[in-house]
């Protein structure tokens, strides 16, 4: 990838990162990277395009972090857990998606609600299949992976960043422990008795 490209796409990333979708332009990215307006476009034909891409690799990046958590351990169901507190972590820290999540509050925006799911698609993508995974080596017992997906990352998701506006705080080991309680725990393959394989 060129220099120029790459100082395009970090300058992008600044902007959207301080002024969201909405209040990015082109002239803005182009100062910040100190290249002309005309030299981003020879890159990236619109601001779509490239806040496209920037959100594809974002979501790349947290399907590669994720994918690292389940080369941790031989526990299925614990690798799945460490990553989603990875997936959580990565995305309650990075500049751009805490300001788009607040764009999306604030203003609604359509292409950042639009890019903020393909990133949610991406990421129950990544762990439905890895439920499938598990699902052929009856480490999980047999579900429909994308909605397993979903609830997981959704309930996680909430217990995280909602729970305390509502209710007394709680601990990250409390989290876990209802974590395991009901996905670990509601996902096990269970023995069939003789009298139900009858």
């Amino acid at each position: 990838m060129s220099t120029t490209r790459q100082r395009v796409i970090d300058a992008a990333i600044k902007s959207f990162s301080m002024f969201g979708y909405k209040g990015t332009t082109m002239d803005q990215v182009a100062k910040i990277a100190d290249v002309s307006k005309g030299t981003i476009y020879m890159f990236f034909a619109s601001k779509d395009e490239l806040f496209a891409f920037i959100l594809d690799g974002i979501a790349e990046e947290l399907q590669q972090i994720a994918s690292k958590a389940f080369c941790a351990t031989d526990q299925f169901l614990e690798n799945l857990e460490n990553a989603i507190v990875q997936i959580l972590n990565y995305r309650s820290k990075h500049e751009l998606l805490v300001k788009l999540s607040l764009e999306v509050k604030e203003l609604g925006t359509t292409k950042v609600v639009a890019g903020l799911q393909h990133i949610e698609r991406s990421i129950i993508q990544f762990i439905a299949s890895e439920i499938r995974q598990g699902q052929e080596r009856n480490d999980i017992a047999e579900c429909h992976p994308e909605v397993v997906a979903f609830i997981i990352l959704r309930t996680y998701t909430t217990l995280v960043n909602e729970w305390d506006k509502q209710f007394a705080p709680i601990t990250n080991d409390e989290i876990r422990e209802t974590f395991y309680q009901v996905f670990v725990r509601g996902l096990r393959p269970t023995l069939r008795t003789e009298s139900e394989t009858h």
